[in-house]
């Protein structure tokens, strides 16, 4: 899931890639068997024969220096002084260059073996590098694989063919693992969301007959029983609804309208306006344009649900910083900040998990913020507000990252592609509909 908090990661020195490394090591042997070939010959044509070295004839039969013809006599010595000088048969032209002792012989080996050497080099660099691009090609692809599923898309699949190694039987075996987390996840979101919409109908039916036991005339202690289970129940209904709505997110892919994060931004502000100013909190707004494509909806819960943990949990009298820009890389962000106690790291990593909560469970459930009409909903009393959030960003192919506030309390981050993210095919599918 895409989400980092404020632990620092250990910093390792660069390294090579894994195909450097493999190029640079096959290399290495070509190499070093090529050196090992040239000092092998230079030794033999150094030391080993013996040679007889003679003055070349001319093609009109004189004789000549222009060249050197070698023939091996049993038992001679490398001395030049003591080479003889043959006549070469009339009429045949011999003529191998400007080799005439066993030191000029040795040069030219030599020469010709370091050239070759280097031209074997560069082969071996190439084409190591090409074949160790082609070995390593099954792990680029399980890399990918696994960037995507670390994103939460479990869909794909490596599907490998060919002949069974350890790469296809790696990715075989990664394949297998995809489909059976899909299939756990998938169950979990639909008892998550069948069991949500099972419990929601008695709850709103209890919730009716309250309002109407309520409307009676019932003596002061039966209406404040009353007053204390319609309380409860509406406590039930909003944890139900916030389940629901947490199964329904990771179960369907998002909308992908044309949409701006600093409008959604300032319209929540000010609905938040007063619910902020009820407790003196100082409001900070920094909203520069912010374009993407995404759901609008999901988008202003998302701020709904930062803004109002802002408030609720900063301390009063604080202050609340919202900015919102546009990314270099076309990403839009929006960064909520606040003024509170201190949090330590083990808590931040656990606000997002559902039902997790810093304080312990409220007593009475928040009155709800903001000066809105009758669509304003109850405040978020049940943890899982943060987890809504995680749910909307990861639905958006989005980073939230959790961090220590400047002044204590908590500097949330949320970064979202211009595009939402990248959509299956499937998805697209289901939101051209």
């Amino acid at each position: 899931m895409p989400r980092e908090t404020d632990t620092t990661p250990e910093v390792r020195p660069a390294r090579f890639t894994a195909r450097t490394r493999l190029t640079l090591v096959t290399s290495g042997l070509i190499l070093a068997m090529g050196t090992a070939m040239v000092v092998l010959i230079s030794i033999m044509i150094r030391y080993l024969p013996s040679y007889n070295f003679r003055t070349a004839a001319l093609a009109d039969g004189t004789a000549g220096s222009i060249g050197a013809s070698l023939v091996p006599v049993p038992g001679a010595t490398l001395d030049p002084s003591t080479t003889t000088t043959a006549p070469a048969p009339a009429g045949v032209a011999v003529a191998i260059g400007e080799v005439s002792s066993p030191e000029d012989l040795f040069r030219a080996a030599l020469v010709i073996g370091i050239t070759a050497l280097v031209l074997l080099g560069a082969l071996g660099i190439f084409l190591s590098y090409v074949m160790a691009g082609r070995i390593l090609r099954p792990l680029r692809d399980l890399d990918r694989a696994a960037s995507r599923a670390a994103a939460g898309e479990l869909s794909h699949r490596l599907a490998p063919t060919g002949a069974r190694d350890e790469f296809t039987g790696l990715a075989t075996t990664f394949d297998t693992m995809l489909e059976r987390l899909e299939q756990t996840f998938a169950a979990h979101e639909r008892f998550a969301a069948n069991a949500s919409h099972e419990l929601r109908t008695p709850l709103g039916t209890t919730a009716l007959l309250l309002d109407v036991a309520r409307d009676g005339n019932v003596d002061p202690e039966t209406a404040a029983l009353l007053d204390k289970l319609a309380v409860t129940n509406t406590r039930n209904l909003t944890i139900v609804d916030a389940l629901l709505d947490l199964a329904t997110i990771g179960a369907n892919p998002p909308g992908h309208e044309e949409t701006n994060l600093a409008d959604i931004t300032t319209q929540v502000l000010a609905e938040q306006a007063e619910a902020a100013a009820n407790r003196g909190i100082d409001m900070r707004p920094d909203l520069g344009s912010a374009p993407l494509r995404g759901d609008k909806v999901l988008l202003s819960r998302l701020t709904d649900n930062l803004v109002r943990n802002a408030i609720r949990h900063g301390d009063a009298g604080g202050w609340l910083s919202v900015g919102t820009t546009l990314l270099p890389d076309g990403s839009a962000l929006l960064r909520v900040e606040n003024s509170g106690e201190e949090l330590a790291p083990e808590q931040i990593t656990r606000l997002t998990e559902p039902f997790f909560r810093v304080r312990t469970r409220l007593a009475e459930p928040v009155a709800s913020m903001g000066s809105g009409s009758g669509n304003q909903r109850p405040a978020d009393t049940h943890g899982l507000g943060l987890a809504l959030v995680d749910a909307i960003v990861t639905a958006h192919r989005g980073s939230l990252v959790l961090e220590p506030g400047r002044e204590g309390g908590l500097r949330v981050t949320v970064t979202i592609p211009s595009s939402g993210g990248v959509f299956t095919e499937e998805a697209r599918a289901s939101i051209s509909r």
